[in-house]
């Protein structure tokens, strides 16, 4: 973990690339949080998306872990994050942690 006071805006700190994400993970998220959208979890229904896609939250999930695990939990006041496209199963992702 890292030491708070060291931080500077704009540093580029701790990544973490998550996957090949499976399709299982996907319905375990959303039967978990309620949301069952068969988009997440029935091919036929994201036939529309070529094929079903994770929760855009679930890759917001991980990178809450990233940086709980470089600040840790006390530290993490705010964060957020930008949803450039949809996440499918094979999927790598990559998380990356810019102070602000």
């Amino acid at each position: 973990m890292v030491n708070w006071d060291d931080l500077k805006e704009g540093e580029i700190g701790t990544s973490m690339v998550i996957g090949p994400l499976e399709r299982s993970e996907f319905k375990v998220y959303a039967n978990t949080g309620g949301d069952t959208n068969p988009i997440h979890q029935d091919e036929f229904a994201g036939l529309v998306n070529k094929g079903i896609i994770a929760h855009g939250l679930y890759s917001h999930a991980w990178l809450g872990t990233l940086l709980v695990n470089w600040v840790g939990a006390k530290n993490v006041r705010k964060y957020g994050g930008r949803m450039l496209g949809m996440t499918r199963p094979g999927d790598l992702v990559t998380l990356e942690a810019v102070v602000k």
